[in-house]
């Protein structure tokens, strides 16, 4: 049984509880409103426009969370209970990473980091606030430390308060892999699709528009010029369903995929350019300089 000074501590800590669950809710429904619809233009009567480098924010507020919440699964555990302890962590939550983690997503523009990124950062920094109130639900009114089953349960609808931490930390290591890894990766691709557009608009102009008659003229200059046309019509036809392929697997949200799905599309745009680089009379023309630069460009990541 606690005494008067306990009761009241438990009562506090009972009251900061629910405010912080009220807080991670009420930021949850936000953040779903924005993986619904990513492509929502930023609110300008908010201080969100303010934030430069929401990436940055989003990783620095995930680190923190992961950082608190560690703290407070071990306060749970361990002897003596202390609710000021849980308290001031509480505080140091909802205070910064929780608020910023939110105000990351709301100031992701679509128009910068694209609304496929945006729906994804919502999602991931939703699932960090919601598995954080099911960890800040583990904190036990009674004054004594969790053990047994509230310590370590696994059941589906009443896990302990380690596996919940458990999932707390996963749903934070996705955020950082999507900041870390993801991001860099659709800058790259984003990049390079614009060099193949750039591409299609090149060989369009300067060798399909100055095709000669078929067949081709008997100078040997020209002997080599149906075959050349018959694998740039392989290479070209290919490119479409290659991209389509690299946008399916950034769902996947896997770097290593991305990376094999990326480097197969643009070896095939490689071999395109490489292709039809020389005029179709030889020699080398404006294009065929434009190729040798586009070629090392769509090799950088």
């Amino acid at each position: 049984m606690v005494s008067s000074c306990d009761a009241g501590a438990l009562q506090r800590l009972e009251t900061a509880v629910i405010s912080a669950q009220d807080l991670c809710h009420q930021l949850a429904t936000s953040l779903d409103d924005i993986y619904k619809n990513p492509s929502a233009a930023l609110d300008q009567n908010t201080n969100n426009t303010d934030i430069k480098l929401p990436l940055d924010l989003a990783r620095d507020a995930t680190t923190l969370v992961r950082a608190h919440s560690t703290k407070l699964s071990l306060l749970l555990i361990n002897e003596p209970f202390t609710p000021s302890a849980i308290a001031d962590v509480l505080k140091q939550l909802i205070s910064g990473p929780v608020l910023g983690l939110a105000s990351a997503a709301q100031a992701c523009d679509p128009a910068q980091y694209t609304a496929f990124f945006r729906k994804e950062l919502a999602w991931r920094a939703r699932r960090i606030l919601v598995t954080l109130s099911e960890l800040l639900g583990k904190i036990p009114k009674d004054g004594v430390v969790l053990s047994g089953a509230k310590k370590g349960g696994f059941a589906a609808d009443n896990k302990g308060s380690l596996p919940s931490t458990g999932i707390l930390w996963s749903a934070c290591d996705e955020m950082l892999v999507l900041i870390s890894g993801i991001r860099p990766r659709l800058d790259s691709t984003l990049r390079r699709v614009r060099l193949v557009v750039l591409l299609y608009q090149a060989i369009s102009k300067r060798r399909l528009k100055q095709l000669p008659p078929l067949p081709p003229p008997t100078d040997s200059t020209y002997t080599n010029m149906p075959r050349r046309l018959d694998e740039a019509v392989r290479v070209l036809s290919a490119l479409p369903e290659s991209f389509g392929d690299l946008v399916s697997v950034f769902y996947d949200m896997e770097p290593a995929v991305i990376d094999r799905a990326a480097d197969d599309c643009f070896f095939e745009a490689f071999a395109a350019g490489e292709l039809l680089s020389d005029p179709w009379y030889g020699g080398q023309d404006e294009f065929s300089e434009w190729t040798e630069k586009f070629k090392t460009e769509i090799k950088r990541s």
